[in-house]
């Protein structure tokens, strides 16, 4: 899978690898306005997500607008004197915190974050997410299109914990499992592969120790020493594993 967090500025000349990444058997998921801007923060005339990425998830972006995050008095989450602003100590909440946006994914409504977006999309997209209220009901809000093996996704508003569970559960074919399971939250994890090896980055942010119980075998680089489940990083600790 790969996710396109929200990019603003994209690269056209992303758009070949990209294509031929989906078209091997990958998803491709796209965020909100992604293809926003060019390398030169200059607006494209064509509509976002721009030519390589609309025509590969077979959209485009008829309307835009920002829309309150769950949980904000409003659309602007300023605090104290940010940007030079008065911010009175009790500040009322602003109209738009009344204006919520949902979506329906599946069987689960979701309460949209930050974005909205209206799509208009080719004949050949699936429509897996629709929005469910206001002047927006019914239109499509996540779609995907099949491009070769793969499939190229787009999500118009923004990424939340639940947005993302129900993205695993109706986009992504294959069971995704952890790199590590059980990952104590302060344990960063990371995968690099190359034809011949495959090097597994663990760190700990926590000033204590932590064990882990289920690490893939493998041969600790910086310490020489074998590896068969059970690793302890000290605190502020590392380790490379070749597994």
């Amino acid at each position: 899978m790969l996710h396109v967090p929200h990019w603003v500025m994209w690269k056209q000349a992303w758009n070949a690898n990209v294509e031929a990444f989906v078209r091997n058997g990958g998803t491709l998921v796209v965020g909100a306005m992604t293809g926003t801007r060019d390398e030169n923060n200059h607006i494209p005339t064509d509509l976002a997500p721009g030519p390589g990425l609309s025509k590969l998830c077979g959209v485009r972006v008829e309307e835009f607008g920002r829309v309150t995050e769950p949980g904000a008095d409003g659309l602007f989450g300023l605090h104290g004197t940010e940007f030079g602003l008065h911010n009175p100590a009790k500040r009322l909440p602003s109209s738009s915190a009344s204006r919520r946006y949902r979506f329906t994914l599946g069987n689960q409504e979701h309460e949209a974050a930050h974005l909205y977006e209206i799509l208009v999309f080719d004949d050949d997209v699936e429509v897996l997410g629709h929005w469910s209220n206001r002047f927006a009901s019914g239109r499509a809000a996540v779609t995907s299109r099949k491009v070769g093996k793969g499939r190229a996704c787009y999500v118009g508003t923004s990424l939340t914990g639940s947005l993302v569970e129900g993205l695993v559960d109706h986009v992504l074919d294959a069971v995704v499992q952890p790199l590590v399971p059980d990952l104590p939250s302060a344990v960063e994890v990371v995968l690099r592969g190359a034809e011949d090896r495959k090097l597994l980055f663990l760190l700990n942010c926590d000033a204590g120790p932590v064990e882990l119980s289920s690490v893939p075998a493998g041969t600790d680089l910086l310490s020489g020493d074998p590896v068969n489940g059970r690793l302890v990083l000290g605190p502020y600790g590392c380790a490379v594993l070749r597994v």
